[in-house]
């Protein structure tokens, strides 16, 4: 008899536990902050950026970025007081290059050996989800070739409140 008791008790402590754990998170997941979005459903315009390696001070003429052997380029550092989100870009390049998150030294790869193809290629990324860079990181293009090579690009994105 005590052990249907406790068995029973058990069974029903499990089960209050499971449903106050689902209405927490749900209210912890309404305190998280949401980016501004216009009444589409979009980021607001305010909050949209594009980086654009025809816009970049050290690139050429034709917005064509020059990497040395297993050299990087920060395309643009993250203010601490927002997230970087990129939902869509565009590289054009002679090597393999990696999107690489740099956060006080810690790198982690965002995407991998973009436009890997003998001779050079292109690669696309194109997301309603994206990829978060934290405050305060740098995004990266990192070389990972052998020889020097070049890069374009063309990123978009928003801007979202920690």
């Amino acid at each position: 008899m005590q052990i249907k008791v406790t068995a029973s008790l058990l069974l029903a402590l499990g089960f209050v536990s499971a449903v106050a754990w689902l209405f927490a998170s749900r209210a912890d997941a309404r305190l998280a902050p949401l980016p501004q979005v216009s009444s589409s459903g979009l980021p607001a315009p305010r909050s949209m950026v594009v980086f654009d390696s025809l816009n970049d001070a050290p690139a050429g003429f034709n917005g064509q970025i020059d990497f040395a052997v297993n050299a990087s380029f920060t395309v643009v550092t993250v203010p601490a007081n927002r997230w970087l989100v990129i939902t869509d870009f565009d590289i054009v390049t002679s090597g393999s290059i990696d999107l690489v998150e740099d956060l006080a030294g810690v790198l982690t790869v965002k995407r991998q050996a973009l436009a890997f193809v003998s001779g050079g290629g292109s690669d696309s990324f194109h997301s309603s989800v994206g990829l978060s860079f934290a405050p305060g990181s740098q995004v990266v293009l990192r070389s990972r070739t052998t020889n020097s090579t070049s890069a374009r690009y063309h990123f978009a994105g928003y801007w979202v409140a920690p």
